[in-house]
């Protein structure tokens, strides 16, 4: 029989890939809901008390970006009881936004030998080992973290990248074949076991998990991956049907307009694959401008698609696309509205064990700029569409069921469009709204409970609402009109 989590009781673990500096954020809050030590023990309970106010006053410190502070702090908690672990642990993760990887290490090291059967600071430390590059180091971390959590796919995705890294191919597949066939797949594991079977020649194998991923989650970003991977195979015809059906998805998807176009440019398609790059040039993305660079000074052909991709570049006036922009900002955000109010309600409508299939929760499992899931067209049909606001009521949207954080993304989008200061700076903090209820709900069966990460999305999505309507506000004040 398989072990559960111990000291944790009934949890499973089904963590995305997500970045180490995000990781570390959600450590505050995680850590912040964490029980303090037992003050029973003999002789210890005045400075323990001492200890556990230190401890609060160093997560303080580090929620408001201080992580001298912090590290100082928590050190003081250890002079008052030198077996506080989580002390330790906390004084870890200041010292890496420290970069005081040596430190830190020291610290977890020192919390293991407190406690070596604790699951957690075997993760972090694995963590942080994978962040130096000891990836033999990461992987015996997060071979002890699946021998106390069997059921942690957290650990088992974290382990196949570590040997990723170190060249053990077949063994990640191992790995990401459990999280596949475990009750919380995600897929991402999916998409990573792909590109290891690439890697192995096993291109039969691959094909069949990037079908299944698209079958599973038919969104822009599995159609990209299955392009790449015919790209590769140099099957160009079929990779650029996927890029196209792509595009359909999220037309304005820089890095896949690049793609497409690079891809026409070497079949010979010079004028559609240059339409492709001028357009994803217009959308800022930088190895656009670049390729551009070398076709400006001699060929005709990107003057009149600058013109018209571009004309920001030409004349003073506004671009074509930042007018459909505008007006696609002002459609989004009054649907982000009805969807900030759909998740809050269904979230507390829900039992605390459905959280884990909420659309929030699932959203949260992928995380990044470009969410499986997310398809643009279909959210702005629906916005379209949708009359819940005028009827002020929810039941019978079509944008019940939609995650905020697609909401968020393409409103970062249509913000580098448009290239309004005010409404760029405004979705930026919309989009570390969204960091925040993706890293607390990645945590929810770990070291938090899902009622307190329910909670903690709630007054993000919250806070999402009020920032939503302040750019509904603006947009009516404003009247952006295309000049001749």
């Amino acid at each position: 029989m398989r072990k559960r989590c111990e000291g944790k009781g009934k949890r499973r673990c089904c963590w995305q890939k997500i970045s180490v500096w995000l990781w570390l954020l959600s450590m505050i809050t995680t850590y912040a809901h964490a029980q303090l030590p037992s003050t029973s023990v003999g002789g210890r309970t005045r400075q323990s008390s001492v200890a556990d106010s230190l401890y609060i006053e160093g997560i303080r410190a580090m929620r408001q970006a201080e992580f001298a502070r912090a590290a100082n702090t928590f050190g003081r908690a250890i002079e008052q009881d030198s077996l506080y672990m989580r002390a330790y642990l906390m004084r870890g993760y200041a010292k890496q936004f420290l970069n005081d990887t040596l430190g830190a290490f020291e610290d977890y090291n020192r919390a293991l030998a407190l406690n070596p059967r604790n699951f957690e600071a075997y993760i972090f430390r694995g963590q942080l080992a994978r962040a130096a590059r000891n990836f033999a180091r990461a992987n015996a971390d997060f071979t002890a973290a699946i021998s106390l959590c069997p059921d942690s796919m957290q650990a088992y995705y974290y382990r196949a990248m570590a040997r990723i890294e170190l060249n053990a191919i077949e063994e990640a597949i191992e790995d990401l074949t459990v999280i596949i066939n475990s009750k919380t797949p995600f897929d991402e594991a999916l998409s990573q076991r792909a590109a290891c079977y690439a890697l192995l020649g096993k291109d039969d194998l691959a094909m069949k998990d990037y079908s299944e991923l698209i079958r599973r989650c038919e969104d822009a970003e599995a159609y990209r991956l299955r392009a790449a991977f015919y790209r590769r195979r140099k099957e160009y015809a079929l990779a650029l049907a996927d890029l196209e059906r792509a595009l359909e998805l999220s037309p304005n998807y820089p890095e896949l307009l690049f793609e497409s176009g690079t891809l026409k440019l070497g079949l010979g398609m010079k004028e559609k694959g240059l339409a492709d790059v001028v357009k994803a040039q217009s959308l800022g993305y930088k190895p656009a401008k670049e390729l551009l660079s070398k076709y400006y000074a001699k060929d005709k052909t990107v003057d009149s698609l600058r013109t018209y991709y571009a004309p920001q570049i030409v004349v003073e006036a506004l671009a074509p696309e930042q007018i459909a922009a505008a007006k696609e900002i002002k459609l989004v955000s009054q649907a982000g509205t009805t969807v900030a109010r759909a998740n809050i309600a269904s979230m507390r409508s829900g039992r605390a064990q459905d959280l884990f299939n909420h659309p929030v929760f699932k959203a949260a499992r992928v995380g990044g700029p470009n969410l499986f899931g997310c398809n643009e067209n279909a959210l702005l049909a629906a916005a379209a569409t949708d009359n819940s606001q005028t009827l002020g009521i929810l039941e019978g949207s079509g944008l019940r069921a939609m995650p905020i954080q697609c909401i968020v993304i393409l409103l970062q989008r249509r913000a580098q469009i448009l290239k309004d200061p005010f409404i760029i700076e405004l979705v930026r903090e919309m989009a570390f709204l969204v960091d925040r209820i993706n890293t607390q709900m990645q945590m929810a069966e770990t070291s938090q409970t899902v009622d307190d990460a329910r909670r903690e999305a709630e007054n993000a999505i919250r806070d999402i609402e009020e920032k939503i309507q302040q750019l509904r506000e603006y947009m009516q004040a404003k009247n952006y009109e295309e000049k001749p």
